[in-house]
């Protein structure tokens, strides 16, 4: 690997000293790291087979995308068989505008149901002090809960859990300096489905 003059691995003729202080003066210290054989080099890309593993396994049958009409169509089964990523794409993957520009999706029709029960009290005393004077207390107190919510979606939820606080959430969302799924997924789904 050749950058400007320095030559991964040992010295570029003309250049004194070893490749740190030929790094050093050229100010791509900071790229020592992205080396093909540093230590960062192969964590990085042993931690990356373990994103795109994840993802090749994503608990998510292949009618998830279609139940919210995503386009283009995204089938994770012919990614697990092939253990190819873009193999996900039914209609192929487009190298031309890599990544395939999506046309959105809508919620479908997806159902979720729970029990709701309300129980309390209520007080009411009225009076008539004078005549044209009428005075009236009131008082009620309402507890209510949720019970027997939704099994299937406690069941995805849970699953879908343990997928984004591994690997699979370490994707980054919009851009590399973005949150990442599983950061997202906890802020916006996990906490809210606890505070309910």
């Amino acid at each position: 690997m050749v950058w400007s003059g320095v030559t991964a691995g040992r010295s570029a003729p003309g250049w004194p000293g070893g490749q740190d202080a030929q790094l050093e003066l050229l100010g791509l210290r900071q790229w020592q790291r992205l080396l093909d054989g540093s230590a960062q080099y192969i964590a990085t890309n042993a931690y990356s087979a373990q994103i795109v593993n994840a993802w090749l396994n994503v608990p998510l049958p292949d009618a998830y995308f279609g139940s919210y009409n995503v386009t283009p169509a995204i089938h994770p089964s012919l990614a697990h068989a092939s253990g190819q990523l873009d193999a996900a794409y039914l209609n192929g993957y487009n190298d031309l505008t890599a990544p395939n520009i999506g046309g959105g999706s809508n919620f479908g029709d997806h159902v979720t149901t729970v029990d709701n029960q309300s129980k309390g009290v209520e007080i009411e005393l009225t009076t008539q002090l004078l005549r044209n004077w009428n005075v009236t207390l009131n008082y009620s107190h309402v507890n209510a809960t949720h019970s027997d919510i939704d099994p299937a979606a406690q069941a995805f939820i849970s699953k879908m859990t343990g997928f984004m606080n591994g690997p699979g959430g370490n994707i980054r969302m919009w851009w590399n300096g973005g949150s990442s799924l599983g950061s997202d997924w906890n802020s916006s789904i996990v906490a809210r489905s606890r505070s309910s």
